[in-house]
């Protein structure tokens, strides 16, 4: 990740943190990391690893590239959205604590029911 896109990583991933109104202690807990390693992230001061931008959009219920995003959704778009990554993100530590395969099923009949919902009328 250069330069560049380490502080929009970290913009997006400090905006999404206080939209759950959640502290980097607490998105640390999440993540199975320490705060002072996701300050430094926030700020764009450390390159993130894959593992690491995937247990952050893990903790914080968005997807990776939501966290890459250069210019992320805001006003009602973005309240949407965050009321819903909230609910979602509710989930995220029981996820992160079942084995692979069971949490990928998980999420498999996640993406099922999305489909069968974007069928409805």
């Amino acid at each position: 990740m250069d330069h560049n896109a380490c502080k929009v990583f970290g913009r997006n991933m400090k905006r999404y943190r206080e939209q759950l109104h959640i502290t980097q202690e607490e998105l640390a807990l999440r993540c199975n990391t320490s705060s002072s390693h996701l300050g430094y992230i926030e700020r764009g001061q450390r390159n993130p690893t894959l593992e690491t931008v995937e247990r952050i959009a893990i903790g914080l219920g968005v997807t990776p590239d939501m966290l890459l995003a250069p210019d992320p959704p805001s006003g009602a778009e973005a309240a949407a959205e965050t009321g819903i990554l909230r609910q979602l993100a509710a989930y995220a530590p029981a996820l992160t604590q079942l084995p692979p395969e069971q949490g990928q099923r998980i999420i498999a009949m996640l993406g099922l029911a999305l489909s069968v919902a974007s069928d409805s009328p």
